[in-house]
């Protein structure tokens, strides 16, 4: 009990130190900085995902079924070996990229943030797979959070350039921790252990979740890249605000839900327990509306004080299209919960369709609005949000029917 209370504690700081530090990035940064800052944690959480390949949907399964075994050394091994291959075969084109001053960003120090970013992630996830949960929050922690307190306590007014040292120093202090509780464990992940056989079955096995997951990381990529060219680094520094505000719903639902409601689910349909499959899945919609219903108006009621009385004015002058961003993070939260639906009936399939659903809606409807409405509508950032608003409106429409229908014909 008193590893899940700390355990809870410690994602809850990640959720409420991330959603503070966006505010005094907006109040105490320059009106460039905390779009910069967004758009960058953008590109690194996809480029992460991108080389990964979700490699890790079938290394921790791997792993999981050795530990009974009492032999996680290899699985490990051969999962950082094909990681360090991937990343020293990058190492020369970064090189390449920073002689050339083609990326105005330190590309040197980004690219080993990216690594170590990547590393932490997969040792906290290892953790979790040899059931240290409490440590691998703390993992999480520190590469997540730690590196904000020093600038929220120390600065003024701080720079991009800043902010990836901190971040950088906080994400290597992540894997060295990591690194040691893993290797008190049993997994040296220095040793070198490639195996191309592992690797097949890997990669055919996590293909499908890694094109799923890069489906839905680049609509969180493309809308801010977007948003920088065909506006300026002022309107994407509100946007980022306000969107960090919104996923506040889906951070809380994947901290304090989603880790019950797959297992329930799962064992719902196991036991055929179609009552209690359609509970899990009641529950956690009720449970992520009413977090939607108390942020929505606790804006409202505090935007007198809360935006006109500390925010600067050009944040102001957009919030409405904060309540729009919260209605479609409430509707992509509700469509997560449907996944795990899909999921727990191995409809994959029906997932990887519908995580295209929103990329496909975004470009379709901003390139219409840019290139073909130009003069007949008036494209600002509350259009922007209302088309983010539309696309997980048409994923949640699809993924409904497409879990009644499988309802009906699976009968439990």
């Amino acid at each position: 009990m008193k590893d899940k209370i700390i355990n809870t504690a410690l994602r809850c700081f990640i959720i409420v130190s991330k959603f503070l530090f966006l505010f005094w990035l907006a109040k105490n940064s320059t009106d460039t900085v905390l779009g910069k800052y967004g758009l960058l944690s953008s590109t690194i959480m996809f480029l992460v995902i991108f080389f990964g390949m979700e490699f890790h949907t079938y290394s921790n399964r791997e792993l999981i079924k050795n530990r009974v075994e009492s032999s996680t050394l290899s699985t490990v091994c051969k999962q950082f070996s094909l990681y360090h291959v991937i990343y020293l075969f990058i190492f020369p084109i970064v090189i390449m990229l920073s002689i050339s001053g083609l990326v105005e960003q330190n590309v040197i120090l980004v690219y080993f943030l990216i690594i170590f970013e990547h590393y932490s992630l997969e040792l906290s996830r290892i953790l979790i797979a040899c059931g240290e949960q409490v440590k691998s929050s703390w993992v999480m922690f520190m590469r997540s959070s730690f590196w904000m307190i020093p600038i929220v306590a120390f600065y003024d007014n701080v720079a991009i350039n800043e902010i990836v040292v901190f971040w950088l120093i906080s994400s290597f202090v992540s894997f060295i921790i990591g690194s040691y509780w893993l290797n008190r464990l049993g997994c040296k992940f220095f040793r070198w252990d490639f195996d191309f056989c592992f690797y097949k079955n890997g990669l055919k096995t996590s293909s499908l979740f890694f094109i799923s997951s890069i489906l839905v990381v680049l609509l969180t990529v493309v809308d801010r890249y977007y948003i920088e060219h065909f506006f300026d680094t002022s309107t994407l520094s509100i946007y980022v605000l306000f969107i960090g505000v919104a996923n506040s719903i889906s951070s809380l639902f994947d901290a304090g839900v989603a880790v019950y409601l797959y297992p329930n689910l799962i064992k719902a349909k196991v036991r055929s327990d179609k009552n209690e499959w359609k509970r899990s899945i009641l529950f956690a919609t009720l449970f992520v509306v009413a977090f939607s219903g108390v942020l929505f108006f606790s804006i409202i009621i505090l935007n007198g004080y809360f935006f006109f009385g500390w925010l600067p004015d050009l944040y102001i002058n957009e919030v409405n299209g904060l309540y729009v961003l919260i209605v479609a993070i409430l509707f992509k939260t509700i469509s997560a919960i449907l996944q795990y639906a899909l999921y727990s009936l191995g409809e994959d399939e029906k997932i990887l369709a519908t995580n295209s659903i929103p990329i496909i809606v975004f470009i379709s409807l901003v390139s219409f609005l840019t290139f073909v409405g130009d003069g007949f509508f008036d494209v600002d950032l509350f259009s922007v949000c209302f088309v983010i608003l539309l696309c997980y409106f048409f994923q949640l429409i699809l993924r409904l029917n497409a879990v009644r229908i499988l309802d009906k014909k699976e009968g439990f």
